[in-house]
């Protein structure tokens, strides 16, 4: 297994997409209707797959498998600066 599969890169995911992530980890965070249903789809893939599937979908959606990788605080601080929770 590589590093790259282990620790997740920060610098590859925008406030969008932590937002998306959050919404679809943590429900009581949601803010919006959705990210719609193919981002809901794909992060339900990403959030199921073993590390050697994850490692295929980072291939098409490597922000999205990042930002899968982060903890809470971290997706909270990349989709809202600022913002005390």
């Amino acid at each position: 297994m590589s590093e790259a599969h282990t620790t997740p890169d920060t610098g590859l995911v925008t406030p969008e997409v932590a937002e998306n992530v959050l919404w679809s980890k943590y429900p009581a965070t949601r803010r919006t209707a959705g990210p719609g249903h193919f981002l809901e789809l794909l992060m339900e893939a990403i959030g199921r797959a073993d590390l050697e599937n994850q490692a295929r979908l980072a291939a098409g959606f490597p922000e999205y498998v990042a930002a899968w990788g982060l903890s809470f605080d971290d997706l909270y601080s990349i989709a809202r600066p600022g913002e005390v929770r």
